[in-house]
């Protein structure tokens, strides 16, 4: 038990260090937002990364096709959450795109 709590400590310590590396390093095209990235990684502990991309979908017009082509164009893992799922078209096709993934061994996730 105190070695799986020794573990978690330097993780924790890696992963708020990495975070920290990456703000001093963007510091100049991520100040006016360093509050924002300090909220969010002191309530979920999910640190800033380099190499990423974002892409801000507005409505469900435009996220449905988007996560759909994301999930479909997945290798290895899905990690999925949502809170409410409906018996729709829309549930019916993440549905399906679910279960065919899963039939070819990517590992689903649903939350």
């Amino acid at each position: 038990m105190e070695r799986n709590k020794k573990i978690y400590d330097d993780i924790k310590k890696f992963i708020k260090s990495s975070h920290h590396k990456v703000l001093e390093s963007h510091q100049k095209e991520l100040q006016k937002y360093f509050s924002t990235f300090s909220f969010l990684f002191n309530a979920t502990q999910s640190p800033l990364t380099d190499s990423n991309t974002v892409e801000l979908l507005i409505n469900g017009e435009e996220k449905f096709p988007k996560v759909f082509e994301v999930l479909i164009s997945a290798k290895h893992y899905i990690h999925l959450e949502y809170y409410i799922f409906e018996d729709d078209y829309i549930g019916r096709e993440l549905s399906n795109i679910l279960i065919e993934k899963a039939k070819n061994n990517v590992v689903v996730r649903m939350f």
